[in-house]
């Protein structure tokens, strides 16, 4: 059943395409591997959200666009090692100003409204906030965002945070997010 809805919704993004130039590029080793690897990820993905970022992402490197199979199939592997929330906060950078995107926010307040956590705060208030912290850490550590580090004011300095590290002021989204964005048919924030 996956299959199926994740072909109806590939072949609904290829429809412009001519059949023979279709046929072209999957009889390339490259093309019908990046097929394959679209297919495994929908037979196991469990929205149709999902299906639908996998099947943009195989039509837009299937489509001829400006990046080869071999870096479409990079951007599936990416995609496979997010979950849903982690799409969500990387859309979110795409327009993360304050009054951006008003729709997109309130569709997705549940993930991205996190109040402050304090030490007297409710510990379920810490755990949505570590965890949408760990959301964040792990786009970073894909290259989809991008660190800001907090500087102190008077010495110039990165601060350092009561652990040691340096302290994170945010994120921004980067280059790579925006092509992942763009890959599966989210708006990347750009035009």
């Amino acid at each position: 059943d996956r299959i199926t809805k994740f072909a109806l919704l590939l072949e609904a993004r290829l429809g412009e395409l001519e059949r023979a130039t279709l046929h072209a590029r999957m009889a390339t080793p490259e093309g019908a591997d990046l097929l394959e690897e679209g297919m495994r990820q929908a037979a196991s993905s469990l929205s149709d959200e999902r299906r639908e970022y996998i099947a943009s992402l195989i039509a837009n490197g299937i489509s001829g666009s400006d990046i080869s199979d071999q870096e479409s199939k990079h951007l599936l592997r990416v995609l496979g090692e997010l979950n849903d929330v982690e799409i969500i906060w990387l859309r979110f950078y795409a327009d993360a100003a304050i009054g951006g995107d008003e729709d997109f926010r309130q569709k997705h307040a549940a993930v991205l409204d996190t109040e402050p956590a304090y030490m007297g705060s409710p510990q379920s208030v810490h755990d949505k906030n570590s965890l949408a912290k760990s959301y964040k850490l792990h786009l970073a550590r894909l290259g989809l965002l991008q660190e800001r580090l907090a500087v102190d004011q008077k010495t110039k300095l990165l601060k350092i945070d009561n652990q040691g590290r340096t302290e994170i002021k945010g994120y921004t989204l980067s280059s790579l997010g925006r092509l992942m964005l763009r890959s599966i048919g989210l708006p990347d924030g750009i035009g």
